[in-house]
This record gives structure tokens, C-alpha cells and sequence, in this order.
């Protein structure tokens, strides 16, 4: 890093003074753009390492804009690693080599002691290795409040983003209640599902649903049900409302598109959150047969509730031999789930899931655009 404190100085200021004609008082987005002109020229190597910005009210005077505003920009590139702030000092461009090592996990529960949070285990121990592999720290957060007071982010969270003890957070199990919260933070961040955030990677449903609906087809089946239990929460914020009514849309328009009938009474949809997922899925299995017309096959996920539909299919035996059904199961890589009958699987790999939500946070180091990233389900044969 450059030692001579001023070096630079010169340089910056007629370099951001250039950029002004981007920007107008009243542009209520003036910080990000401020952000994303600096991150560029950071970038693009116009600026070095140890180089001094102009102070807070000079950029201010510069872009035709209020210190507070100039002092948000500088914060959330403090937080995102472009910048250094020295107290009594000013503001450097920070050396590269700091900006991405120290990553936190967040976990809306404990997920050491939970049974049915296998995938989330694997993919936590994923994730380490893979952090520990590209020489970056992992420091673990796990939220023990419970769920009804867990609508702000944990305190110990915040105060390492303020404090700079981390420069990324991956949030891998969430709880509801804070997912506006988490999507806000000016700082680079992936999740697997936040409704509020474009910064989400995870299997695609779509693809799931249009190749098990093709792969039950090519078995003969001209009729498809859904077991899920993913629900549609009691909420007035579209955000979510859209992210379940969409995983049931992709189900329907599978169907549609492959030309097997379905019905809304085959689309087993929870009233609400599903705690055990195993008795869901023995209990909605069960509740499927008791219906006079039954679909030729059934697609069925997560593992989880896959596991309750094999525990209920094997105690109605008889009944599944007069009309027998074709299925596709989720589950994960990592996880052997055993079925006595012939299925179709949805494989979801952890290590997959790891690789991208690292890549997410990457992106965002990088100045690039972001968008949810949807990894590929590899389908299998067997029982």
C-alpha cells in the first residue's frame, strides 16, 4: 500500500469530478450510483492501492450532493471492502487483497441439533472446505432467539459487519421474519430463498418440474400430482406471497406443457409452515389415496416428506398394488434416502450449492450484475 498519505489525492479528485454529469440532486439513488462510478475506477485499476479520496464535504460540493449522502456511499464501500476509513486520517482505496477473506454463516436456528437439517449440515461442512480451499475465513452465527423474535438480524451479526470482522455473509437458513432485514445489508450477501433479494442461488424448481413431469410421462402416466410442503404464508408482502404461488405455477404449467392432466385437489398444498416434514409427507400421501380419482404419478419434495410418502405407501401395500403409481423423489446428494420400489430421482448436490453461493458473493466483489442463479437437478433412475 502506498505510504505517502496524499498520493493520489489530485488524481481522484478530478477523476470524480469528471463523472458528476451522471448524477442529480434529485436522484433519491444518488449514493449507489456514487458506489457503483467508484467500484468501477477501482476496478478498472484508475485508482491505486493507498490512494487518498477527497474528503466527505468536497465530494459532496463535487457531485452536487448532502454529506449524508456521500457518508452512506462511503459506508457501504467501507463495508464491501473498496475503502478504508482512518480515523483522523481520510479515506484510502483499500488493498484488494482485503476485501473478500472473512465470510460469515448465518443461521436462523441451530442446524448442529435439528434432525431434519442433513442438507443443511453437509452444505454448511461444504462450504467450509471450499472457503478454507480459496484461503478466506468462515465465522459462524447461529441465532438461537426464537422465530417470533427473530425480526431483526442478530446483534453479534451486526456489530461484525460494523466492525469489519467480516466483509460477506452467506445466510443459508433464515428465518422469515428477518428476510427484508438481511436483503437490506450494505454488504455483499447470498442466500438460498429470500424473497426480498436478488441475490439468491438455488435448484431450479422449474427445471424439476418440467423434467419430472417429462420423465412421468415417458412412463406411461397421464395424470401428475404434487406433495410439497412448501406454503403460502399468511402475509401481505407480494415478495412472498409470489415466491410460493411460483413454485405451484411451475407444477401447472409442467403439466400443461407435457400434456398430462393435473387437478387442484392432486396439488397437495400446506395451509402452513411444516415443522415434520416426514408425518407431512405420510400424512398428505395417505390424504391422496383417500381421494375417489387419483393421478397416475406424483412428483414429491423435499427429501424429507419423500421419506413419510414411502413409510405410507408400504403400510397401504395393497391398496397401491390395485392402481400402482409412479413417482419422483427429491433428494440430495449427499444423503441416501432408501426406497424398497423402483422412483425417479431429483438429485440436488450440496457441493453444487456451496460452489454458487460462494460464486454469488464473488460477483458482487466484482462489481458485477446480479441475478438469482438457478443449479440444474440431475435426475436418476433406481429405488
Amino acid at each position: 500500500m502506498d505510504t505517502y498519505p496524499f498520493a493520489g489525492y489530485f488524481h481522484v479528485h478530478s477523476a470524480v469530478r469528471d463523472s458528476t454529469e451522471l448524477f442529480t440532486r434529485s436522484d433519491s439513488t444518488v449514493y449507489r450510483k456514487i458506489c457503483e462510478n467508484l467500484r468501477g475506477q477501482i476496478l478498472s485499476g484508475k485508482f491505486a492501492p493507498g490512494t487518498r479520496l477527497p474528503s466527505v464535504r468536497e465530494l459532496a460540493a463535487t457531485w452536487g450532493s448532502s454529506v449524508f449522502t456521500i457518508q452512506t456511499a462511503l459506508k457501504e464501500l467501507v463495508n464491501q471492502g473498496w475503502i478504508d476509513r482512518r480515523h483522523g486520517s481520510g479515506t484510502f482505496i483499500a488493498d484488494p487483497k482485503s476485501r473478500f477473506l472473512d465470510v460469515g454463516i448465518y443461521y436462523g436456528g441451530d442446524f448442529r441439533t435439528n434432525t431434519t437439517t442433513g442438507f443443511i449440515r453437509n452444505l454448511h461442512f461444504s462450504m467450509l472446505d471450499q472457503l478454507q480451499r480459496l484461503k478466506k475465513r468462515a465465522h459462524v452465527f447461529i441465532d438461537h432467539r426464537p422465530d417470533y423474535k427473530q425480526k431483526s438480524v442478530m446483534p453479534a451479526v451486526m456489530e461484525a459487519i460494523a466492525e469489519r470482522r467480516i466483509q460477506a455473509l452467506i445466510s443459508p437458513s433464515i428465518n422469515h421474519f428477518n428476510c427484508r432485514d438481511l436483503a437490506e445489508l450494505a454488504l455483499p450477501t447470498a442466500f438460498i430463498s429470500n424473497p426480498f433479494s436478488s441475490k439468491n442461488t438455488d435448484f431450479n424448481t422449474e427445471q424439476l418440474f418440467r423434467e419430472g413431469v417429462r420423465q412421468l410421462s415417458a412412463q406411461g402416466c397421464r395424470s401428475v400430482g404434487l406433495i410439497s410442503n412448501i406454503w403460502l404464508p399468511d402475509s401481505e408482502t407480494p415478495a412472498e406471497q409470489d415466491y410460493s404461488k411460483s413454485h405451484y405455477d411451475y407444477f401447472r404449467q409442467a403439466a400443461a406443457a407435457e400434456g398430462v392432466a393435473t387437478k387442484e385437489e392432486w396439488i397437495l398444498q400446506p395451509s402452513e409452515f411444516v415443522h415434520d416434514l416426514e408425518k407431512h409427507g405420510y400424512d398428505e400421501m395417505k390424504r391422496m389415496l383417500r381421494l375417489r380419482e387419483k393421478p397416475d404419478g406424483i412428483i414429491v419434495l423435499p427429501d424429507m416428506v419423500a421419506i413419510g410418502v414411502v413409510i405410507a405407501v408400504l403400510e397401504l401395500g395393497r391398496q397401491m398394488a390395485r392402481k400402482p403409481m409412479k413417482f419422483v423423489f427429491h433428494r440430495n446428494a449427499h444423503i441416501r434416502l432408501l426406497c424398497p420400489f423402483p422412483v425417479t430421482w431429483a438429485i440436488s448436490d450440496e457441493d453444487v450449492l456451496a460452489q454458487g453461493l460462494i460464486r454469488m458473493l464473488q460477483r458482487q466483489f466484482d462489481a458485477k450484475k446480479v441475478s438469482p442463479s438457478r443449479l440444474p437437478y440431475i435426475f436418476k433412475q433406481g429405488s
